[in-house]
């Protein structure tokens, strides 16, 4: 006669488990014992609501889950005398796939986007952008660069097989801002890369003897606009225009060299040539008057001032006359004082006999120091005055289509 011995437990087995994740999986390793052996593992994700029987396998993984999800895991045994233990609920979070993230840099009419994706691209994760609705470009690394020249949007994707996150940026474009140079002063800008919608201010630095007339904003697509005076902000609102450049206007004070009722020293005059008789200047106080005495027909007489004048950013030389007796006079430039007006490049003359006349002389084209001078010529034999209200630089004006 034979005999069989049958294991019974006294006690339910013992179970433990250890998890670990992915984006899209869930792994669980029961440990249990029972002295008359374990006959089945079963396994749970949603806190025992189902259960799946694994066997003889304590080692089972749920695949296809959702990424950055809690699942309640469970595991279950059951012994060879029939006996169970089950754990209780371990919350356990799938791994988050990391969004994509953006990083922008601005320069004049472009933009630069910098994608950073999550490591594993190209392997553990495929990864793409799309700009602008356009076709997906793959990526097999951390980053990717996209750049806009115009309005429009990137999205970048990371999918693991079953679960896909994705992300949208939209980038700005600025067009450059920028002085330009004009002589005369100088401007600051509030700002070097602008929007179309942003308000653009500047300062006005004049230099000694200029003063601000008013700027010229011209885009590199060949419009412009202008400012006024009083004007010292602007907006573009051309969207073609990627840069803009600002060009402030300056016009050179006018400078008085003599006038009516004025001090008449503030440039001193002195009769420094004459032939066929004497010279004389007065001052009054209301005429400037310049005197010759009868010597012969057709003498001459001029005065000049004595300290020499940068005629540089001056346009015009102008002359007011109150009258001129027996004679006509030249108004000019010199560069010596013993220069006859006459032979001067920079010159022009007021007729004899002629009252309350205004003359200029065109140095445009004068560029460094000069005396000024009047020469009288007596033309009747008589005596000859020479009566001026005043005597004038005109300043130049530098803009942007004269920038100096």
């Amino acid at each position: 006669e034979s005999s069989t011995s049958v294991k019974i437990d006294k006690n339910n087995p013992t179970l433990s488990i250890a998890t670990s994740k992915t984006t899209k999986s869930i792994t669980v390793v029961a440990t249990a014992e029972a002295y008359s052996g374990i006959t089945k593992y079963e396994f749970s994700n949603n806190g025992g609501s189902t259960w799946v029987n694994g066997g003889t396998n304590k080692t089972y993984t749920f695949n296809g889950l959702k990424n950055n999800t809690a699942y309640n895991i469970r595991a279950r045994v059951t012994s060879g005398a029939s006996r169970q233990t089950a754990t209780n609920n371990t919350s356990v979070t799938t791994n988050n796939i990391a969004v994509p993230t953006y990083k922008e840099a601005q320069a004049a009419g472009k933009s630069t986007v910098t994608i950073t994706y999550p490591s594993g691209c190209g392997s553990t994760y495929t990864c793409t952008y799309t700009k602008s609705g356009g076709t997906a470009v793959s990526v097999n690394s951390t980053t990717a660069t996209v750049t806009f020249t115009a309005a429009g949007s990137v999205t970048g994707k990371v999918s693991d097989g079953t679960n896909t996150v994705s992300s949208s940026y939209t980038p700005t474009i600025k067009y450059g801002v920028s002085p330009g140079t004009v002589r005369g002063g100088s401007i600051t800008l509030s700002k070097t890369l602008a929007t179309h919608s942003d308000t653009v201010t500047f300062t006005t630095t004049p230099s000694s003897g200029f003063t601000y007339q008013g700027a010229t904003v011209v885009c590199n697509n060949s419009t412009s606009q202008t400012l006024n005076s009083s004007t010292k902000s602007f907006k573009v609102t051309n969207t073609g225009c990627s840069q803009a450049t600002v060009y402030p206007t300056w016009k050179k004070n006018d400078l008085v060299i003599f006038e009516l009722e004025k001090t008449p020293t503030k440039y001193t005059w002195n009769a420094n040539k004459f032939d066929g008789g004497s010279m004389t200047i007065n001052y009054s106080t209301d005429r400037y008057y310049m005197y010759f005495s009868q010597g012969a027909y057709a003498a001459r007489g001029q005065t000049s001032i004595t300290t020499a004048i940068d005629v540089t950013d001056y346009g015009a030389l102008r002359l007011s006359t109150y009258s001129t007796k027996g004679s006509f006079i030249f108004l000019g430039l010199i560069s010596s004082r013993n220069d006859w007006v006459h032979n001067a490049g920079y010159k022009t003359d007021v007729w004899t006999n002629v009252n309350g006349s205004s003359v200029s002389v065109n140095i445009n084209d004068a560029k460094g120091n000069y005396y000024i001078a009047m020469q009288a010529i007596r033309t009747d034999g008589s005596a000859t005055e020479v009566i001026v209200n005043g005597v004038y630089l005109d300043g130049k004006t530098y803009s942007y289509t004269n920038r100096g």
